[in-house]
């Protein structure tokens, strides 16, 4: 591929991910479910950016796109976090989450002294329920697609 093309890709790939998180906090008004799509959604685009980079770096007689493959890794970490974290605050996904709808999730600012303990506290236990939330529902598609039954079946020998 040209130069000028791949620069244009570059750019083009650049404004629709800008472009998505634009929209992104009116998707959150409709409909959660969307907002994580949305999410998910610019998260593959930047995984597939990330490596037409990479292949694109390697070729030495074209530019350097070095600094351009190291921020769409940035970008693609960051978004990855978000989703987990979003995962985390979703309350419509109670059967991926187990037993994590258990806990409370009101952060109590009471006094000033554990106002900052709470916020990290609260904080840490939604990323905890995201990751939780992430795991299970791989887990679920691997028994779905390897076609396991949901609950293991224990046997007394």
């Amino acid at each position: 591929m040209e130069e000028d093309w791949e620069k244009t890709l570059i750019l083009f790939i650049t404004l629709i991910i800008i472009g998505g998180f634009y929209i992104s906090p009116r998707v959150k008004k409709i409909n959660m479910t969307y907002y994580f799509a949305l999410i998910l959604i610019l998260f593959f685009i930047c995984i597939i950016q990330r490596q037409y980079l990479k292949n694109w770096s390697e070729d030495e007689k074209k530019t350097d796109y070095t600094l351009v493959y190291w921020l769409y890794n940035l970008l693609s970490i960051i978004l990855f976090l978000f989703l987990i974290y979003v995962l985390g605050l979703n309350p419509k996904i109670k059967n991926l989450k187990g037993g994590a709808n258990l806990y409370d999730t009101d952060v109590n600012i009471s006094s000033e002294n554990n106002m900052v303990k709470n916020i990290l506290s609260k904080g840490a236990g939604t990323v905890v329920r995201g990751i939780s939330a992430y795991t299970n529902f791989w887990r679920k598609l691997a028994r779905k697609v390897l076609g396991r039954s949901e609950e293991p079946n224990y046997t007394e020998n």
